[in-house]
């Protein structure tokens, strides 16, 4: 594995049980995961050592997802590490919220193949400096900033 931190990827998720299982299948994929249980811890670890990518729970207990990301973009150490939002379900409301936030994607819990997809495609482009860009349903292509 990487060492250079070009595959570090701070997860954020209050639930222990599904923390460790994300965990145990983004390290199976090679990544260098760090679990953490609240968006406070994250986004403090991800502003200290900026990861590859933030992958988080839209909703959370303390500080939200949405919160979380708002944040990291408006750090400039943090402004282009992408961020990867999960929710209960596939629905319009939850997938606009990240949007807004400016999450690179949003992908609804369960859809383990979806969220490799999109954390391969994000630290592909923050590698490669072609920025964050993603196309939503609508075909139209936007930034996220």
């Amino acid at each position: 594995m990487e060492r250079d931190g070009s595959r570090r990827v701070i997860l954020i998720d209050a639930h222990d049980g599904t923390r460790e299982v994300l965990t145990a299948r983004l390290r199976a994929q090679g990544y260098e995961v760090e679990p953490v249980p609240d968006g406070a811890s994250g986004a403090d670890m991800a502003l200290s050592s900026p990861p590859a990518a933030v992958i988080s729970d839209l909703w959370l207990p303390s500080i939200s997802g949405v919160q979380i990301c708002r944040l990291l973009r408006s750090e400039p150490a943090t402004a282009e590490v992408p961020v990867i939002l999960r929710g209960e379900r596939d629905d319009p409301k939850s997938r606009f919220w990240a949007e807004r936030a400016g999450a690179v994607a949003y992908v609804a819990k369960g859809r383990m193949g979806d969220l490799v997809r999109a954390l391969a495609k994000a630290t592909a482009a923050a590698r490669s400096g072609d920025g964050f860009f993603m196309h939503c349903r609508c075909k139209t292509k936007m930034r996220c900033t």
